[in-house]
């Protein structure tokens, strides 16, 4: 739900006036932290505090005409760093340990690499494991500014627009 902040008019008719509330539905949401949000319908007040409402296509943005942008958690990457680095270590540990010095190749020179290789994929299959198991949690703070777009212009005759009140001196 978004609120509208300030009345827009055009010329002496109201468009959408403050205070009206605007509703849709998430569209989708990202790792990055971006987040479509589709407008569906606009519920207007009037003076004695009755609702009127519309449907509408609308998008919202945020004030860059982008998608909004909200914090991202639940990624999991303080331990997709330590898993990588402990694996890359392990394999570069395993090969050079006790390295054959001398040019033949030795059933122990197999076994290294063997280890090293089995490191490797441990630790890849761990952070495919963590980025499997990951619950990725998008959040936009309520009070974030956004553009509300309308996207579907639709045809109302200038009668179905309110007046605006004139200025009072």
């Amino acid at each position: 739900m978004a609120v509208v902040e300030y009345t827009y008019a055009i010329g002496d008719r109201v468009v959408v006036p403050a205070g009206a509330r605007i509703y849709g539905k998430l569209v989708k949401a990202d790792r990055s932290g971006l987040v479509n949000v589709q407008f569906e319908e606009i519920r207007l007040l009037d003076g004695n505090r009755d609702e009127k409402r519309e449907k509408i296509d609308a998008i919202g943005l945020g004030l860059d005409l982008g998608p909004i942008k909200g914090s991202v958690s639940g990624k999991n990457t303080g331990k997709n760093f330590l898993v990588r680095a402990a694996s890359g270590m392990g394999s570069v540990l395993a090969e050079i340990a006790g390295n054959n010095s001398s040019a033949a190749f030795s059933e122990d020179d197999m076994l290294r690499e063997r280890l090293a290789e089995n490191i490797g994929t441990a630790g890849d299959s761990e952070v495919m494991n963590l980025n499997a198991n990951s619950r990725i949690v998008v959040t936009v703070p309520a009070d974030t500014k956004i553009y509300v777009v309308f996207t579907k212009h639709q045809e109302k005759n200038s009668a179905a627009l309110h007046k605006v009140s004139p200025p009072t001196p």
